[in-house]
C-alpha cells in the first residue's frame, strides 16, 4: 500500500514529500476547492503506484478529466456529466466510437432517393437544353436531333462525332455554326460528287479568244447571277464551234 509521495514534482508541488504526520490510509479523502492540486496528488499517487514494476496500469483507476475523454462516452452530452445514457471502459468507448464513424457514413434508403430523383431532374433538364440548343443553331452541318432514349452522356457524345465529322468537310468552325436556310452538307457533298468535269481538249485558243469578244460586248450582268448561265453560255460556244468544223470537213 502507498503511503506517501516521495520528492514529488508536479505544477505546485516541488520536490514534495509526505510529512510522518500525514501519511496515506487504506482509505483517504482529499478536500479542497478547485485549483488546490487535488488532481495533482492524484496523478502523484498513480505514478508513485506504478514505480512498483508489479503493478500494471490496468489495474489504476483516476476519475478525472482525461478519464471522462477516454474511457467514459456520454450520450447527448456537452461532455459535462448529466443524468444521461453512458459507456464505460476504454473498449467499449472505442467500440462506440467506431460504430457511430460508420452511422455517420451510412447513407439511409430515403436520402439515396431523393438523390436518385434530383439526379433524373437534373439530366431531364440537360437533355431539354440540349435539344433547344439543338433547334436554335443546327448551323449548315445539319446535324440531326437524337433520340430521346439516348442518355445524356451518350448524346454529348454523339454531338461530338457529328461536330468532328461535320469539320473534316467544312474546317471553318463558324461556318459550321452559322445559321442558314435548309441546306446541308451532305447534299452539298452529293451533288459535287455527282458533278462530271468538263474536258475541252479541242478548244483551240482563237475559240477562246472569241469567247472573251462575245462577253465583253455583252450587256453587264448582275453580280448575283448564277454561275449555271455563264457556263450554259460557254457551253453552247463550244457546241456552235463543233458543229462548224464538222461541217466544214470535207465528205
Amino acid at each position: 500500500m502507498i503511503t506517501k509521495l516521495n520528492n514529488f514534482t508536479l505544477k505546485s508541488f516541488v520536490g514534495y514529500t509526505n510529512p510522518n504526520d500525514l501519511l496515506f490510509r487504506e482509505k483517504n479523502i482529499l478536500f479542497g476547492y478547485n485549483g488546490k492540486g487535488k488532481s495533482a496528488i492524484a496523478i502523484g499517487i498513480k505514478d508513485e503506484f506504478l514505480k512498483d514494476q508489479t503493478k500494471k496500469p490496468e489495474n489504476l483507476r483516476i476519475f478525472d478529466r482525461d478519464y471522462i475523454s477516454n474511457s467514459l462516452l456520454l450520450e447527448n452530452s456537452d461532455g459535462k456529466i448529466k443524468g444521461v445514457e453512458a459507456s464505460f471502459g476504454k473498449g467499449g468507448v472505442d467500440i462506440e466510437n467506431k460504430i457511430k464513424e460508420l452511422e455517420r457514413l451510412i447513407i439511409k434508403e430515403d436520402e439515396i432517393e431523393k438523390l436518385d430523383t434530383g439526379i433524373a431532374k437534373l439530366r431531364k433538364e440537360i437533355r431539354t437544353e440540349i435539344d433547344k440548343i439543338h433547334d436554335r443553331r443546327k448551323g449548315e452541318a445539319n446535324i440531326q436531333r437524337k433520340s430521346k432514349d439516348e442518355s445524356v452522356e451518350r448524346v454529348i457524345e454523339l454531338y461530338k462525332k457529328d461536330f468532328q465529322d461535320a469539320k473534316k468537310i467544312e474546317a471553318d468552325e463558324d461556318k459550321l455554326i452559322k445559321i442558314n436556310g435548309d441546306d446541308t452538307i451532305e447534299k452539298q457533298i452529293s451533288q459535287n460528287e455527282n458533278l462530271r468535269p468538263l474536258n475541252f481538249p479541242n478548244i483551240p485558243t482563237t475559240l477562246i479568244e472569241e469567247v472573251k469578244v462575245i462577253f465583253k460586248h455583252c450587256r453587264p450582268i448582275k453580280t448575283d447571277f448564277d454561275s449555271s448561265l455563264l457556263l450554259t453560255g460557254l457551253l453552247s460556244v463550244v457546241s456552235f464551234y463543233n458543229f462548224s468544223i464538222f461541217k466544214s470537213k470535207p465528205p
